[in-house]
């Protein structure tokens, strides 16, 4: 589809103004672009590129100059140098019969052979450029083809090879002989004759033939055939009568070879007339395909992005630069980037300021910017420029004088501006150059007021530069149009060729004329005509261009201090990484020292009952017992504690803190944190919440009411039959689940009851897995449905 709308490309019609493209140096910039390409296929593509003004269409080029652009980023980059333009080869086969001359053949078998490795390497990226992969589709290696020609003739001497065929081998080895033969015998013809006969002692050769330089008086002493004489006449070149015979042998071998030379490249030819249509396909697609290669690599040169194009709307130039400029740019004379926005409530933008300050550049750049993007070539721009879609583009920029149509600077230029209100409608863009000028200021300015007033009401979009105060101030007035300035330097006392949106420039004439030594009374006369009201106006205007320089140079400083800040940042975060996984193995080993320790205390609970088996299990053996426990408890407890490190700048909650939810007034236990929510999971002593982190306050934990142990109680009081893990981790519930154990088995119950719920299942197998091998458990069940099913699993305990 794409390759088939590319065929499009020569017929489409150029809609914007010729003058203006002259004017906006669009044929500099397209000649530039042009000798980028490879060949004269993508070369005249180039030259006959117009911009387009159908949105679509606009969108498909840019696109695929993007994907050509891409091309150049692999590593071995897209390998289309050797293309040559082969039209030559395909005009003298167009006919049946015809031979083809061997130089235009070579440039078809080369040009073959690049596109059969264009053609493979394009396939192998279809995904990456999906709009040259369907161009490159159109691609025709006629390999067949290329290697018989290469078979043929010789690509370094551009003649027939010898081995073309068995016949012409034979030819010229005959040749070779006979030529050999009948030098020999003319040299010995030569030597036979005296310097009496001779010019001089030498053979040489004149029309084909080998002949003897023979003095004119001694004709009679060589028989044979007059070729030729000299200039005086004082040398006949004769071919002896001897050597005639060979010469004709070796003449009749010559047209033999001839012929079987023709009789090849006719063959050849004839191989390329049967394949014109294959390779008309190869001219087309490889056309587009180096027009493309040359767009993409003047975008590479200046560093030219894709702009987003609209049918209409803001105008937006971010850090333009013109690409005349770009190519004579310096060190010393960079070129300065234009930010530019038309909006789209605004219809006129006016900018004013110094002479040579950078408004007719600006003026260009816009213009220039708009027509490159939408002939499909990426701009000199950043990302971000947007673009709307121009029907008409109309520029006027410098001088129009006639002499021959005895027209004025200012007749030229209104002639212009006559037609353009003519033509001035919607998605139409008017360029002009200090409007209003070339005539009485008063009626000039009278007159820019009525044009631009009148290209609104149309629909255009105007962007125009000018020196007159009155205009400045319609500008302001007017809520359609907007004013503009190019940057002067106060201090430097030059312009800095920076555009600023919104506000009005000075033309700093009396400044720049006294710098340049006009005499003070003068500037002082000049100052008494202008009157007090111009001059506060423009004295307003340069004290406001001089704070304005002066905030940007504090907003440069500023950014330059961000950027120090950021890099701090950067440092400081990387800082805070490595102390953060600093803590994170210190809390890792802690924990692992946490359940070392609980280990230690279980085998230290199995000895301690394994005493109070041995003994009558009275209360104080039974107390004595669960005082040894409660400190191996304490013990690893105040272990995990210590593994809760808090790191500077992270969250002051931990996991196990004891918190107080602020919106509920209640209190509990912070069991986990989801760090990417901000949320964390609370047990409270009826349930388990999920609260938002900002919801919470860490706390101290509330004090256990301790039983005071009578004679009369026993480790029975204080045990229960249930445990509730629900909505906890496994890592949270075993914990629990095996204090939950000793105590039942100190206080010597039957059974009892772990409530896990169904969830998943995921919590109820692994309590189930490791009450299997749990020394105080005897067996284990799914309780019956009427007691929670699924969710509750009955344990029956060892008898303590």
């Amino acid at each position: 589809m794409i390759y088939h709308y590319c065929l499009t490309f020569q017929t489409r019609q150029n809609m914007i103004d010729a003058h203006t493209l002259e004017t906006l140096d669009y044929p500099q910039v397209r000649d530039r672009i042009a000798k980028l390409a490879l060949s004269a296929l993508g070369g005249e593509q180039v030259s006959s590129s117009v911009p387009m003004t159908d949105l679509r269409e606009i969108k498909l080029e840019l696109a695929l100059a993007s994907e050509m652009v891409w091309s150049f980023s692999e590593d071995d980059g897209i390998p289309m140098a050797g293309i040559k333009d082969f039209r030559e080869a395909i005009r003298q086969a167009a006919l049946e019969g015809a031979m083809a001359e061997p130089a235009p053949l070579l440039d078809l078998a080369s040009t073959l052979g690049v596109v059969a490795k264009l053609a493979r390497w394009i396939a192998k990226r279809s995904g990456s450029i999906p709009g040259v992969s369907d161009i490159a589709a159109a691609l025709e290696p006629c390999e067949e083809l290329a290697k018989n020609i290469n078979r043929v003739i010789d690509e370094a001497t551009g003649e027939i090879k010898d081995s073309a065929s068995s016949e012409l081998s034979r030819l010229r080895r005959d040749i070779d002989k006979g030529t050999s033969a009948l030098r020999k015998q003319a040299e010995s013809a030569m030597r036979s004759l005296g310097d009496q006969v001779l010019s001089e002692p030498l053979v040489t050769v004149r029309d084909g033939r080998l002949v003897l330089p023979v003095k004119t008086q001694r004709q009679s002493s060589v028989p044979g055939i007059v070729h030729d004489q000299s200039a005086s006449g004082q040398t006949l070149y004769v071919e002896p009568l001897a050597c005639v015979e060979a010469a004709n042998h070796v003449r009749s071998l010559e047209t033999s070879e001839r012929k079987e030379v023709e009789r090849l490249l006719r063959e050849l030819t004839n191989e390329v007339h049967t394949n014109l249509p294959r390779l008309k396909s190869d001219v087309e697609a490889l056309s587009i395909l180096d027009r493309l290669y040359a767009v993409a690599s003047s975008a590479r040169q200046t560093d030219a992005s894709v702009p987003e194009m609209v049918e209409s709307g803001s105008l937006v130039i971010l850090a333009g630069r013109h690409p005349i400029l770009i190519a004579k740019a310096t060190d010393e004379k960079p070129v300065i980037p234009l930010d530019f926005a038309l909006e789209n409530q605004t219809s006129t933008v006016i900018i004013s300021g110094p002479n040579a300050g950078g408004k007719t550049v600006a003026l260009k750049t816009i213009g220039l910017v708009s027509l490159m993007a939408q002939t499909g070539w990426l701009v000199p721009c950043a990302d971000g420029t947007r673009l709307p879609v121009f029907n008409q583009v109309f520029a006027e920029i410098g001088d129009e004088q006639s002499i021959e149509e005895d027209l004025s600077t200012f007749s030229g230029r209104m002639r212009s501006l006559t037609r353009f209100s003519a033509e001035a409608k919607d998605r139409t863009l008017i360029l002009v150059d200090e409007i209003g000028s070339g005539t009485d200021p008063d009626q000039g300015a009278a007159l820019a007021r009525a044009l631009l007033e009148s290209w609104h009401a149309g629909g255009a979009r105007t962007v125009a530069t000018t020196h007159l105060g009155s205009l400045k101030a319609f500008a302001h007035e007017s809520s359609w149009a907007d004013n503009g300035s190019m940057e002067f330097d106060g201090e430097a006392f030059a312009p800095t060729f920076r555009y600023h949106h919104g506000l009005p420039g000075s033309s700093y004439a009396l400044e720049i004329s006294k710098r340049v030594g006009l005499k003070d009374e003068v500037l002082l006369r000049s100052e008494e005509l202008l009157g007090d009201e111009t001059l506060t106006a423009e004295s307003l205007i340069s004290d406001l261009s001089t704070r304005l320089e002066a905030v940007n140079r504090q907003a440069a400083d500023l950014d330059s201090r961000e950027q120090v800040l950021e890099i701090n940042e950067k440092e400081y975060s990387e800082r805070f990484s490595d102390i953060k996984e600093t803590a994170r193995r210190r809390r890792q080993e802690a924990g692992q020292e946490a359940a070392d320790i609980l280990k230690n205390s279980r085998a230290l609970v199995e000895k301690t009952v394994a005493e109070i088996k041995s003994k009558d299990a009275s209360t104080k053996s039974i107390r004595d017992a669960k005082a040894v426990i409660e400190y191996a408890r304490q013990a690893a407890s105040k272990t995990a504690e210590d593994a809760k490190l808090t790191v500077a700048g992270d969250s002051d909650l931990q996991i196990r803190d004891w918190v107080q939810i602020t919106s509920m007034k209640t209190g509990g236990e912070l069991m986990s944190i989801d760090s990417e929510r901000k949320r964390g999971a609370v047990q409270t002593k009826n349930s388990r919440l999920d609260v938002d982190l900002s919801d919470l306050t860490k706390t101290s934990r509330p004090k256990e009411k301790r039983r005071t142990n009578s004679p009369h109680s026993s480790a029975a009081d204080q045990a229960s039959m249930d445990v509730d893990l629900r909505g906890m981790t496994f890592a949270e519930a075993w914990p629990v689940m095996e204090r939950f154990l000793d105590d039942a088995y100190l206080a010597g119950l039957p059974s009892v009851r772990v409530i896990h719920g169904k969830g998943t299942g995921a919590l109820r197998q692994q309590i189930v897995d490791e009450l299997g091998s749990h020394p105080h458990v005897k067996n284990h069940k799914t309780a019956p449905l009427d007691q929670g099913g699924a969710g509750v699993t009955l344990v029956e305990l060892e008898s303590s």
